[in-house]
């Protein structure tokens, strides 16, 4: 029997085994046994390549933070942040480290997923060690990537009243774009006092806030949420009772994220108005709305892209009617709002029969 399978097969206290298949399965768990080691699992990783020390493992500090404007882009979600995402990104001049980074959503309520803070470290070392073998004998900027992408994953790793994890994440692979952006719809759910520390990141800090009619970015957003299920069948049922579900909780995240009164008082709360701009699904996607957007985070005007992107699924779904008027004297206070607030710039779309605050 192979003498370094037996030892392997101690190091994972595994059954020994002289199977080929079985003793690289056992190897793999020895290395991630040896991650537990913590900086040492690196160190080996970098041993793999002969010329290691060639690698450039420089961590970008914080101070390389420094864009003319830092934009949030803070939903609505199924509101065209991606879209606009996208458009952003192809005139050059705004830096996206990627779509949606979620960030503040989870080191500040809602505290969506908040246990990502936890998991960030020890997954990416065990991403880490179970790449070590097929990075083995790859060109030494190969390996410099990954190990970059490495460190990058601990944008949860700083100090919670600091950000200077989060900073340095935004800006790897910055190339001096006058703009960074984090475009996160879930933010939307933020409060005041995180709209504030967001604002004070930077000392020009800009806002895009993007509504689409209420009830229909609800039913959008939860046939999103559903989207795997329904690839499979469309169970318009299934769909109208999470909808149900979620209209008759205040507290549920998917009928908060059409609560645009809440959202824009906390952010107007914290930031002042001249920062924030406010835009409408429904007149998103013109020359002129993406003129406005380049004026307003200061940027050379650029031509649209007007394909569609994240159009949904099971789009002949219909919301029934019953559950539409019930939806719609659930935001009448919404409606009101965004007409008080906006007037005429309100999209006629949100003229609906029966609903409240009608013009």
């Amino acid at each position: 029997m192979d003498w370094d399978v037996t030892i392997r097969a101690r190091l994972a206290r595994a059954p020994v085994t002289g199977n080929p298949v079985v003793g690289r399965r056992i190897f793999v768990n020895a290395l991630k046994r040896f991650l537990t080691l913590g900086w040492v699992g690196d160190i080996c990783f970098f041993l793999v390549s002969e010329d290691w020390q060639t690698l450039a493992l420089r961590e970008i500090p914080s101070s390389d933070f420094n864009p003319d404007t830092f934009l949030f882009i803070v939903g609505a979600q199924k509101a065209g942040t991606t879209w606009l995402y996208r458009n952003l990104r192809q005139t050059q001049f705004v830096h996206f480290r990627e779509n949606e980074t979620h960030y503040w959503d989870v080191v500040r309520q809602p505290f969506s997923d908040w246990d990502r803070q936890g998991r960030a470290g020890s997954t990416a070392k065990t991403n880490l060690m179970k790449r070590i073998l097929r990075l083995a004998g790859k060109s030494a900027t190969e390996i410099a990537e990954y190990v970059e992408s490495r460190r990058y994953q601990g944008k949860y790793s700083g100090h919670p009243y600091h950000h200077e994890a989060y900073k340095s994440y935004l800006a790897k692979g910055h190339r001096g774009q006058p703009v960074i952006c984090d475009s996160t719809p879930s933010y939307a759910l933020c409060s005041q006092r995180t709209f504030a520390e967001m604002n004070g990141m930077h000392p020009s800090t800009k806002f895009i806030f993007i509504m689409r009619d209420p009830v229909h970015r609800m039913w959008s957003g939860v046939r999103h949420r559903f989207r795997y299920r329904l690839r499979a069948a469309d169970d318009e049922g299934y769909v109208a009772r999470a909808f149900l579900e979620a209209l008759e909780d205040p507290f549920h995240p998917d009928r908060r994220r059409s609560d645009y009164a809440a959202t824009l008082r906390n952010l107007y709360g914290a930031v002042p108005r001249d920062r924030v701009l406010c835009l409408f699904f429904e007149s998103l996607f013109s020359q002129a709305t993406m003129d406005r957007i380049c004026e307003f985070i200061g940027i050379p005007k650029a031509p649209i892209d007007r394909g569609v992107v994240n159009e949904g699924v099971t789009p002949t779904i219909g919301l029934d009617e019953q559950l539409h008027r019930e939806a719609l004297d659930v935001f009448a206070e919404t409606y009101d709002y965004c007409f008080r607030e906006f007037g005429e710039r309100v999209p006629d779309a949100w003229n609906a029969p029966g609903t409240s605050g009608r013009r």
